[in-house]
């Protein structure tokens, strides 16, 4: 257990960010696109953390 939480964590709040921003893009308006950029930037940062780690 220990090396499913503390491993694939970067790696799931990664995907999911990712996820979420991506679903915030195509589906909401224009209104809402900056805060799905902030949601794939931070997946993008996490994904980079996860590389150095």
């Amino acid at each position: 257990a220990l090396e499913r939480t503390y491993e694939g964590a970067y790696v799931r709040t990664a995907l999911n960010a990712l996820g979420s921003g991506v679903v915030v893009l195509r589906l909401f308006s224009r209104e809402f696109f900056a805060m799905g950029l902030v949601f794939v930037a931070f997946g993008l940062a996490m994904l980079a953390l996860n590389l150095v780690r």
